[in-house]
């Protein structure tokens, strides 16, 4: 049980900066939206014209992938962190209203965890066994792997998003 409480420590930071990510990100596109109202054009992009909801759908979708980049470096796992990397895809899904694709998230949700578990193990064996060229060799090429893995469903789900928007439909 005190293991427990060690564990919600240490993911302290994510539970505060979450909430303040969100706000921020929302507010800089809700300031980008009265700019492309007014005719004053920024640079937003093919993220001119999305609606609140995928505002927030993009906010959680940033925050998923920020998550599995910090675990990448982050050499401890623990059921929170398992927590964290599943509760943003859901929500993502949930607010984006594209449950045709939620199972597919969790499973490959799943299998992050499983390769960030996998570095984990590499790097204690690293740590307490021996520091062998091939260990370290998997090691980072295991680090590399899901780093462009993560990268990979940040830019599938970023083409969801954008396809939502009214400038891009209009285009078409």
């Amino acid at each position: 049980m005190i293991d427990y409480f060690f564990n919600i420590e240490s993911c302290l930071l994510y539970l505060i900066l979450f909430p303040a990510y969100l706000l921020l990100l929302f507010i800089i596109f809700k300031i980008g939206k009265r700019k492309i109202e007014k005719n004053k054009i920024a640079f937003y992009g093919m993220f001119m014209g999305l609606s609140n909801r995928y505002i927030l759908a993009l906010a959680f979708l940033l925050f998923y992938y920020y998550i599995i980049v910090v675990s990448i470096f982050i050499n401890s796992l623990s059921y929170i962190n398992l927590i964290l990397l599943f509760v943003p895809i859901i929500c993502f899904h949930i607010i984006s209203l594209s449950f045709g694709r939620l199972l597919i998230d969790i499973i490959q949700t799943g299998l992050i965890f499983l390769l960030l578990y996998s570095k984990t193990i590499l790097y204690e064996y690293i740590i307490n066994v021996g520091n062998f060229w091939y260990v370290m060799v998997l090691f980072v090429s295991l680090c590399m792997f899901l780093f462009l893995y993560a990268t990979f469903i940040l830019i599938k789900r970023l083409g969801f998003i954008v396809s939502h928007s009214k400038y891009i439909k209009a285009a078409n």
